[in-house]
């Protein structure tokens, strides 16, 4: 979302992996073969945010 609340886009995704730890989801580039993705993987972490320059 942008800074009015506005979706910027969707991603309707293969969920791979959900747990408490990890959240994964399968892309595809092109749709139509499906023997070529990427898993995009999602795990907790304790570094700071970053801050605006």
């Amino acid at each position: 979302m942008d800074d009015a609340g506005k979706v910027l886009f969707t991603r309707d995704s293969q969920i791979v992996t959900l747990t408490g730890d990890e959240f994964t989801y399968r892309v595809f580039p092109d749709p139509e073969k499906t023997d070529v993705y990427f898993d995009i993987i999602h795990t907790p972490t304790d570094h700071a945010e970053p801050s605006a320059p």
